[in-house]
């Protein structure tokens, strides 16, 4: 057990294999916060089958290893208050994921509940999410706003997290963790265009998701 943010976590015990051919390669811990009703090996399952999906990141120079010691990347699974402070200076605001450092911080809310708007699996929505804050972590950033049809076709049509409404989602393609292409940034969506606040009061359930593990 260890403190981060003044909140106990427990890491994901073990290691895994390399996955992908070439290129650098992150040496990621997982660590879960105590008391979430979370499974660590659900997590560590959803992680590394999702890095190591030959649709991913690996079809590009990077390579992929869970590890228990001698991390170089630090997953945490963590509360909206311990999300905030892990994130920090980013204004997170108890809503949404993110990458920062060496951290790749996952929103427990977001990763039981999803959003409202994603039209597809608890998985898939966990797999984007994965996927896009890794992303971040090997050196991806954010797009411009090419509008909903253009942003389906781009590296990351997944990345509708973000998006502001369903309306907007349904003129794209079927919900998607998976990027286009290895040499592009991530693909920002409509909601880059809307202001913090709109994104998350949108982002905000209002009320339960049907989503189970």
């Amino acid at each position: 057990m260890q403190s981060f943010a003044g909140k106990l976590f427990r890491q994901v015990e073990g290691s895994s294999s390399v996955v992908g051919a070439r290129g650098r390669l992150y040496r990621y811990a997982i660590y879960v916060q105590r008391g979430l009703g979370i499974k660590r090996v659900t997590v560590q399952k959803l992680i590394d089958s999702t890095l190591g999906d030959p649709r991913g990141w690996t079809r590009g120079a990077v390579r992929f290893q869970r590890v228990d010691h001698d991390a170089d990347t630090f997953v945490f699974v963590a509360d909206p208050d311990a999300v905030d402070t892990l994130c920090a200076p980013l204004q997170t605001k108890g809503e949404v994921s993110c990458q920062i450092e060496n951290r790749v911080v996952l929103n427990s809310e977001r990763w039981k509940l999803g959003v409202p708007h994603w039209l597809g699996s608890i998985k898939t929505y966990r797999q984007m999410v994965t996927n896009h804050e890794f992303g971040h972590r090997i050196g991806k950033g954010h797009g411009s706003c090419p509008g909903p049809k253009n942003c389906a076709n781009g590296p990351l049509a997944s990345s509708r997290s973000a998006a502001t409404s369903r309306s907007q989602l349904a003129s794209t393609e079927r919900p998607s963790c998976w990027h286009r292409r290895f040499d592009s940034h991530l693909c920002q969506g409509p909601c880059a265009c809307a202001s913090r606040e709109k994104q998350a009061a949108f982002l905000r359930p209002a009320q339960p998701s049907p989503f189970r593990e």
